[in-house]
Formats: C-alpha cells, sequence, structure tokens
C-alpha cells in the first residue's frame, strides 16, 4: 500500500508540468506583438526561466506528497530563487534597451502565478489555511476590470509602495512554508498581508478613478 502511494505521489505531477509550460508557451506567443524588439532579449529570457519554475512548483502543489517531507524545503528554495531573479529581468530589460509592454506583462504575469502556486502549497502543507488563496485573488479582479472597463486600464506610475506590496505578496507564502508558525500566527500574517494587498490596490483605483 505505501509503495503504491509514493508511485502516485511520483507519477501525478509528471504529467502536469508539461501541460502547465506548454500553456505558458501559448501565453508567451501570443504576447510577442507587443514586443516591439527584433530580440526576445536577456530580460525575457530570465522571465522564462522564472516561468519554468513556476510551472515545476505547481506540478509539486497538485501533489505536494511528491516529495514527501522535502516539499516545504524544495518549495522554499525554489519560491525564494525565482523572487530573487525578479529583480534582474526588469533590470536586464532597461540595461539592454528591450524594455517592452510584453516584458514588463509577462514579468508580472510570472509574479502572480508564482504567487498563487506558493499560497497553494502553503494552503495543502502550513498552517496558512483556505484563506492565504485571496492574497492573489485582488490582482485578478483588478485584471477583470482593466480589460472591462478602459479607464482602469491605463498605465500607472511607479510606485515603492506597490513594488513592496508585491514582495510581501510573495514572501508570504514563502515565509509560512518556511517557519514552523502556529496555526494562529500564520492566519494572522496572512490577514495582514491581505490587508497591505487591498489598500494598496484602493489606492490604485482611487488614481486611475481620477484621472480623465
Amino acid at each position: 500500500m505505501g509503495a503504491g502511494i509514493a508511485a502516485r505521489s511520483e507519477i501525478v505531477p509528471a504529467p502536469f508540468l508539461p501541460l502547465v509550460w506548454a500553456v505558458v508557451t501559448g501565453l508567451v506567443l501570443a504576447g510577442l506583438r507587443a514586443h516591439l524588439h527584433p530580440r526576445f532579449g536577456p530580460a525575457n529570457a530570465v522571465t522564462a526561466l522564472r516561468a519554468a519554475g513556476v510551472a515545476g512548483l505547481a506540478a509539486l502543489a497538485l501533489d505536494p506528497a511528491a516529495l514527501g517531507a522535502l516539499t516545504p524545503t524544495v518549495a522554499v528554495a525554489a519560491g525564494g530563487t525565482i523572487l530573487a531573479l525578479d529583480g534582474i529581468d526588469g533590470a536586464a530589460a532597461r540595461r539592454t534597451g528591450l524594455a517592452s509592454p510584453f516584458g514588463a506583462r509577462f514579468d508580472v504575469e510570472v509574479d502572480a502565478a508564482l504567487t498563487l502556486v506558493l499560497s497553494v502549497l502553503a494552503w495543502r502543507t502550513g498552517p496558512a489555511g483556505p484563506a492565504i488563496l485571496a492574497l492573489i485573488a485582488p490582482y485578478y479582479a483588478f485584471s477583470v476590470l482593466r480589460a472591462w472597463r478602459p479607464r482602469f486600464g491605463r498605465p500607472l506610475p511607479p510606485s515603492r509602495i506597490r513594488k513592496a506590496v508585491c514582495v510581501l505578496q510573495v514572501a508570504t507564502p514563502i515565509a509560512l512554508l518556511a517557519l514552523p508558525l502556529p496555526a494562529a500566527a500564520g492566519r494572522a500574517l496572512v490577514w495582514t498581508c491581505l490587508v497591505a494587498i487591498l489598500a494598496s490596490f484602493a489606492r490604485d483605483l482611487a488614481r486611475l478613478g481620477q484621472e480623465r
């Protein structure tokens, strides 16, 4: 019985990984029309590498038992590395003169997917509870609003607060995977992060709503 469960845990994520990567590749190819340069560029290559890491984590989130007790350690190491690489692609795009709307959107979508996947892992293996899945909900709700109402689709000016909240959004599930927190402390951390995220989105919505 134990061998059968172990075998199932190892097999289930395997077909899921190429499926996730195929979806990511299709979305990237569909968005290339917004890339205004003849070369894909090193920045987008770094973002693609980050996307590959997220795909691997997504396969693990499907069946956290695949790696047994090593799952949180692997998730923290991979998530931390992907988050660290987030500081490289944007700088590389500006340095090489290959920044584009495609690259910016690609970067943001990988960040969102990373938050979602890490949140699922933290929910299934840690003290967070299902409320942690709400961390990424404001982003996708905002994306729908921006597509539905063009006035909210205008570019936003750079904001250190927004960047800090984005880092907090990804770092929260990583912290919950890394630290043996009591359930109450885990829930408090999640709700604190969610309040910060909602405040940041409310600030951006108010700015966009005032502009004509």
